[in-house]
């Protein structure tokens, strides 16, 4: 039997580890061993750690990491880049659950835009550059949750949504560990359009209560599209990524054409799937 030893944010992987083998140690009656998931990214601790993790007396060999679950178990692109290359460098599984955390938790809310002007044909967002977020006017980049704020409101007003794409954490993480230099030119962006206020209303507060709720707040390709980033982010420093239960054909399929192009990469197929 495999539990996952879970740690808080912030908790040392070792105080979880500990924590699990304490609960399971007095009543096991057969061998056993544990998972690690890896619920934040700490430079200075958690590369440490994991290393400690996988030594003989401890028995860790795989780690798993969330796409999902904002502001609880959700790591971002760049963590999970750090985890993958450890993972590779350690031999060690490295797990994901594939969803889209930040379009997930924003289809979660019932929102609702109003914009200050309707004068411009189209507007340019960029999901790269060198900023953590878009500021109105400057050069940068958007998050997922951003982007998608914006291009609610771009549908509202009737104009074009331009898109810059690329995964800007995966770039400035590569740019970092190979020694790259971002060299990005900025260069201002139509400020016209400006999300200024929106309202929140859960899923539950719209009496969406049962099961039900998940898929909707969950469409096939949230799913599909952070496999895909996964193996993306997997690919770039060569670690082998084992999917946690896959739910869509859609992602089954980007798993099946990773696994043909030569990289390793498994899906955990599952009865409800």
């Amino acid at each position: 039997s495999v539990d996952f030893a879970v740690p808080q944010k912030g908790q040392s992987l070792l105080e979880a580890y500990d924590k699990w083998r304490g609960w399971a140690d007095e009543k096991v009656c057969c061998d056993y061993g544990l998972h690690m998931v890896v619920s934040y990214w700490n430079e200075k601790t958690t590369p440490h750690e994991m290393e400690l993790l996988t030594h003989p007396e401890k028995g860790i060999n795989s780690f798993k990491m969330f796409m999902a679950y904002k502001d609880m178990l959700m790591l971002g692109d760049a963590e999970l880049y750090k985890c993958f290359r450890v993972c590779q460098r350690l031999g060690a599984l490295a797990q994901v659950h594939a969803e889209n955390g930040e379009v997930i938790a924003e289809t979660l809310q019932h929102l609702r835009y109003s914009a200050v002007s309707r004068h411009v044909g189209s507007v340019a967002f960029s999901m790269a550059g060198d900023k953590a977020c878009w500021a109105p006017g400057g050069g940068g980049r958007m998050s997922d949750q951003e982007l998608m704020r914006a291009l609610a409101t771009c549908r509202s007003l009737g104009v074009m949504a331009m898109v810059h794409a690329e995964n800007a954490s995966a770039i400035h993480e590569v740019q970092l560990w190979e020694g790259g230099v971002g060299g990005i030119n900025r260069r201002s962006l139509p400020s016209k359009a400006v999300v200024d206020g929106w309202n929140t209303k859960e899923l539950l507060a719209n009496g969406i209560t049962g099961p039900e709720g998940h898929a909707l707040s969950r469409p096939e390709e949230v799913e599909t599209e952070a496999v895909n980033r996964a193996i993306m982010i997997a690919n770039q420093v060569n670690c082998p990524l084992y999917v946690v239960h896959v739910m869509s054909k859609s992602a089954a399929d980007k798993i099946a054409d990773a696994t043909k192009n030569g990289h390793v990469v498994f899906g955990e197929p599952i009865a409800a799937s």
